[in-house]
């Protein structure tokens, strides 16, 4: 549970509330906002809720260098929300504004693993993110409960964030603090990544140094102060995925200082070394994800949704127990059309070609390596059908038209004319004896 003692936001306290187990209203006017109390009815300790603007704050989910994020409720619309209070300067107009517009552009989203941003707004001169608020475990709640996870299992699970990041990012969004509190396995069995939206303001803070609250899965580039990229996005999701299946972070330190410089200084163990029963292909894959200079790890989503998901086909095919089923097929990062994604973007790739990020984002391999087949098979069938009707008429119709006949055949058919011509003759001749009659 996080820390409420030092709240340095600006919020509004309530002169009373009910006890949410009794509902005895209680006098709270003296306590600090989000303070525990006690109930003097029925001795149920509870949060005090807290309010800012239009929405009731009941508990603070967390803290970052960058945010604070409450559980709460829109008053006016009577809905459970999550309210994302953003730690800013209001003197940083320009930034404000980018903000503003990148909020509007991940607004038009409506992706199945994406939190659906409800509004964007100021409260007392601080910006604010509303979204909905998802029933169900984070990720860091399913490791706390089942630590290693099975290997599919956990490749199901990324696979979903790699498609919601994709998604975010042709909006033109990055995300910035991508770690285990952010990814919730819903109710419903669907993977949701939330917190989307804030890319601008933690590349703010990550440039004044200040990346100190995400130790185990930031990028070493945020930790030198650079700014977040999707490529940093991509070496948190690596992070998550090797803690997914070794059971515990990259670099496991007691320090948390410690633990974030020592990516600075070398490379995380192989998976292979923590777990022995991993597809080799996955652990490559991993380690890719987590090279300390971002030209050495993959260098768009669609090829890394293209790699990983092969790896989870491998190991399909060697599977020999049952799988968790509370997943759907994860979708691929090109599946989702979104709206057109700002231009501009570049990074240097591996071979030293600047290449925009603009063009990662086409239809994926995979998804055109299905069409082709399947568009193949439709032509076949086709051809198929036209051959056996060719074989049908030649064996089965009836002959007709020029064939071969006999002599004796031939001779009958010509008797056969001359017998007609010689009765049109005889009965030309018979009419016109008849006319010269009638006119004598």
């Amino acid at each position: 549970m996080p820390d409420t003692s030092a709240i340095s936001i600006k919020i509004d306290r309530v002169a009373k509330t009910p006890c949410p187990k009794c509902l005895r209203m209680l006098e709270v006017n003296d306590l600090a906002p989000l303070s525990k109390t006690t109930c003097v009815a029925c001795q149920h300790t509870f949060t005090i809720p807290a309010v800012l603007g239009q929405f009731k704050l009941t508990k603070l989910l967390k803290k970052s260098a960058w945010a604070w994020v409450f559980e709460g409720e829109d008053t006016k619309l009577q809905r459970s929300v999550v309210v994302q209070v953003l730690r800013h300067d209001p003197q940083e107009k320009e930034l404000f504004a980018a903000f503003i517009q990148q909020a509007r552009a991940l607004a038009q989203l409506n992706h199945p693993n994406i939190a659906q941003l409800l509004s964007i707004g100021t409260e007392k001169d601080q910006p604010i993110l509303v979204t909905e608020r998802l029933e169900g475990q984070t990720l860091e709640e399913l490791i706390l409960e089942q630590g290693q996870l099975d290997e599919r299992y956990a490749i199901t699970i990324i696979l979903n964030v790699i498609t919601a990041l994709s998604a975010g990012y042709s909006a033109g969004v990055v995300h910035g603090d991508v770690n285990t509190q952010n990814i919730v396995i819903a109710s419903d069995g669907s993977v949701k990544l939330r917190d989307l939206g804030i890319g601008l303001i933690a590349s703010k803070h990550a440039e004044a140094g200040k990346v100190w609250s995400a130790t185990k899965y930031v990028s070493p580039e945020l930790i030198r102060a650079l700014a977040v990229t999707p490529l940093s996005d991509m070496y948190s999701v690596g992070a998550i995925l090797f803690h997914l299946l070794a059971g515990q972070p990259p670099f496991a330190r007691d320090d948390k200082r410690e633990a974030v410089v020592a990516r600075l200084r070398e490379d995380p163990p192989r998976l292979d070394t923590l777990r022995h029963d991993l597809n080799g292909q996955t652990v490559d894959i991993v380690a890719a994800m987590l090279a300390r200079k971002p030209e050495n790890r993959y260098q768009d989503y669609d090829s890394l949704y293209e790699a990983l998901y092969q790896a989870m086909e491998g190991e399909y095919a060697l599977a020999t127990e049952p799988q968790p089923q509370q997943f759907n097929e994860p979708m691929h990062p090109g599946d989702y059309g979104g709206p057109p994604r700002p231009r501009g973007g570049s990074r240097r790739s591996s071979s030293g070609r600047d290449r925009d990020y603009d063009d990662y984002d086409q239809r994926p391999r995979r998804r055109r390596r299905k069409n082709n087949d399947m568009m193949g098979i439709v032509i076949g069938i086709i051809v198929l059908l036209g051959i056996v009707g060719l074989v049908i008429a030649m064996f089965f119709t009836p002959e007709i038209g020029t064939r071969e006949i006999s002599e004796d055949e031939a001779e009958k058919q010509r008797n056969k004319q001359l017998e007609e011509e010689n009765q049109k003759k005889k009965t030309q001749s018979r009419r016109q004896q008849a006319f010269n009659r009638s006119i004598a």
